[in-house]
């Protein structure tokens, strides 16, 4: 395309700009558009789904990532190491942003997204973390980025050279938790994170958005590493948070998925709060009257075995839904109950759990830990199946709305007066709930602001 007439990635990307910026303001090349409207780029739209059935699962591409540039690790003699990106170069690289939510894009931001090391980004999900990893790479890939995933062995649209070994248990099977490691693990996930951490640092990425919680991604190299935001998942860590106290402001910036996870953390400066999302073309509304559903990681901080006391006490049947992470736990809590009212399906497909989930009267959340934000209770709402929970952590922040459907802690009385509170409420009314706070949208905007933020001046 020649002269002064936009193409229609151009357009886009303009779009998804001023949606980022807000207000039109005037810049050097015209007075809206970051480069005047002159681009000679042309962009092209892959075919929209054809039914709703296309449109359910959002897998990650595959697609070979092109080779990454290495960047000087050390300046020329005589020249004094560089500060920051110059600000021409950020405007360059604002212009690739792009809004384009069913597939397109064109951009030219570059994204590393460094995920969870333990379990694979890929179905069946190990648990909330790997889920929000997933749809976050997808739906910015979706919107024209360039996005890089760094995760464990299976994950899918990974960068495989680069991948994290996982955690197997084969032979220590009974030992098995999320938070431990078979014996040599550890060293070995170290490793790899030296390996990945020494390849963003020497990479031209301009954003790195790290969602791991191993404190060798805390320590940047300090001649110029590209800028980083951590999302904190978890509660405080003592090497992470040591790490954190070492690296000072040198760490990056900090997002947390709940304001009680991020006033958990001693950090350098103030975390924004950026609540998890839900894919509500996925969790779509079921018709419930099939009794009560809990779903998730099977473990003791998970605590399934109180939705279990709740259902029995409320004459309800109970589906339990997810992977046995703690095999210990499960075969002294678990296992003895199950029978007629309670049934156990194990892993599930995704699309699977939304029709079982949509299948429920009520949801039950029950954690014995402090939930840094608890993504089953937003994907339950999603389905419209009201949800019932223990107000610890995060959970309590996602409920805010209804509080009589929380509980005390440490009160199976007041749990089962929560249950009950929920199943009086209509379904319609608990998917508005999650589609107006937590549409996944309204987490990739909040996302794409932040990421913004730190390649403008």
């Amino acid at each position: 395309m020649v002269g002064d007439v936009p193409g229609p990635g151009c357009r886009r990307r303009c779009a998804g700009l001023r949606s980022l910026r807000g207000p039109s303001r005037p810049t050097r090349r015209g007075p809206d558009l970051p480069h005047g409207g002159r681009c000679r780029r042309r962009t092209r739209h892959p075919p929209r789904p054809d039914s709703d059935d296309d449109r359910r699962v959002t897998p990650l591409p595959t697609e070979p990532v092109p080779a990454v540039p290495r960047r000087p690790r050390r300046p020329a003699p005589g020249r004094r190491p560089r500060a920051s990106r110059p600000a021409q170069q950020r405007r360059r690289w604002t212009d690739g942003w792009a809004d384009d939510r069913d597939g397109g894009g064109g951009g030219t931001v570059r994204i590393a997204v460094v995920g969870p090391s333990r379990l694979p980004i890929a179905p069946p999900f190990g648990g909330g973390l790997e889920v929000f990893v997933h749809h976050l790479v997808a739906g910015l890939r979706r919107r024209g980025l360039t996005v890089d995933l760094f995760a464990a062995r299976g994950s899918i649209g990974h960068q495989a050279a680069l991948e994290f070994p996982g955690i197997d248990w084969t032979g220590f099977e009974d030992l098995a938790r999320d938070d431990a490691y078979p014996p040599g693990a550890d060293e070995t996930e170290t490793e790899s994170y030296v390996r990945v951490r020494r390849h963003l640092d020497s990479s031209d990425y301009d954003v790195i958005h790290n969602n791991s919680s191993h404190p060798v991604m805390l320590h940047p190299d300090p001649m110029g590493s590209p800028p980083m935001i951590t999302t904190l998942h978890v509660p405080p860590q003592e090497p992470m948070q040591k790490a954190i106290d070492a690296a000072g402001s040198a760490a990056g910036r900090f997002t947390a998925v709940s304001r009680f996870t991020a006033a958990q953390w001693n950090l350098p400066t103030s975390p924004q709060v950026v609540h998890n999302g839900v894919d509500t073309r996925l969790w779509t509304p079921g018709p419930g009257g099939q009794g009560a559903v809990w779903f998730g990681r099977l473990t003791r901080e998970k605590a399934p075995h109180l939705a279990i006391e709740t259902c029995r006490r409320l004459g309800l049947p109970l589906t339990l839904i997810g992977r046995n992470a703690d095999p210990a736990y499960f075969h002294s809590q678990i296992r003895p109950h199950l029978g007629s009212d309670v049934r156990w399906m194990g892993s599930l497909s995704p699309r699977e759990i939304v029709r079982q989930v949509g299948l429920a009267d009520v949801a039950l959340v029950t954690p014995a830990w402090d939930e840094p934000f608890g993504l089953v209770s937003i994907e339950a709402m999603a389905c419209g199946t009201p949800v019932a929970a223990i107000a610890r952590g995060g959970v309590a922040e996602v409920l805010e709305d209804v509080p009589d459907h929380l509980a005390a802690p440490g009160c199976p009385d007041d749990l089962v007066r929560a249950a009950v509170a929920a199943l009086r409420q209509p379904r319609a009314e608990a998917r508005a709930l999650a589609t107006s706070r937590f549409d996944l949208d309204i987490m990739l905007d909040r996302y794409l602001h932040h990421f913004l933020g730190v390649l403008t001046p």
